[in-house]
């Protein structure tokens, strides 16, 4: 099984947590928890995707994310 990693991402002065499973040439997935979930919830998934590079993260406000609700609207308008 790939490695776990602690990630944080910044984005727009705020910091986005989660983690990263990563096998080498593995094709990239991004899971994405619901909004006061957070990266953990794909621990029991993850080794069941070994041959996937998994990048899952914490929302806004959950883990070790920056807690600012004014930034989803920008969020909303990336997507």
């Amino acid at each position: 099984m790939a490695l776990c990693k602690k990630r944080a991402f910044e984005i727009e002065g705020f910091v986005m947590t989660g983690k990263a499973w990563r096998k080498n040439e593995a094709h990239p997935v991004l899971c994405l928890p619901g909004l006061i979930d957070n990266s953990a919830s794909f621990d029991f998934i993850a080794p069941l995707l070994d041959d996937f590079y998994l990048i899952a993260l914490d929302s806004f406000g959950v883990g070790f994310s920056s807690n600012n609700l004014p930034l989803l609207p920008t969020l909303k308008s990336a997507i």
